[in-house]
């Protein structure tokens, strides 16, 4: 009973750590934008979950999160949340089984994530849409937004352990 009650609250804490930094990230000014670049920390968030939760959890958080983006973004509701729930399952399925959790891992899994969601996002609206100059928009814009994304982890996944270790 009391093992529920916690797992409870730490959903609950990650929920809401969701919901503030997806009101951080659509707020003007509130997260800096460098040289026009504004992060996606939900990216680092969903993973940091990832690291420490099962895969059905980690799934359902991926989907959240992926959703939070579709809407801030503006984007085709569902894409960001497919990708990322099947992300976040695949790096739950790999700390079971693969993977030591620490910080590296966080960070490295971080960066691989925030590159491909936003390499996959650059493909599918910048690419295929036939924009020109889709080559420099790799570069100068999805690139440093997936590092600077990435960076977020540095904030969550304290967060995440501390959280993980009282209630898990």
């Amino acid at each position: 009973m009391m093992e529920r009650r916690m797992t409870a609250v730490r959903y609950f804490a990650y929920a809401l750590e969701f919901f503030v930094l997806h009101v951080l990230s659509q707020t003007p000014g509130m997260l800096p934008a460098i040289e026009g670049i504004r992060p996606v920390p939900l990216i680092a968030a969903a993973v940091a979950a990832a690291l420490f939760e099962s895969e059905i959890p980690s799934l359902v958080f991926g989907l959240s999160a992926g959703l939070l983006i579709d809407f801030g973004m503006g984007c085709v509701l569902g894409f960001h949340a497919l990708i990322l729930a099947a992300l976040c399952f695949l790096i739950s399925w790999l700390c079971r089984n693969l993977l030591r959790v620490n910080f590296l891992t966080c960070a490295a899994v971080s960066l691989g994530v925030c590159v491909v969601l936003l390499s996959l996002q650059w493909v599918f609206f910048v690419v295929l849409a036939g924009q020109s100059g889709a080559g420099h928009i790799y570069v100068r814009y999805i690139l440093p937004r997936a590092a600077y994304s990435a960076l977020f982890c540095l904030v969550v996944y304290p967060i995440h352990r501390g959280l993980f270790s009282v209630t898990g």
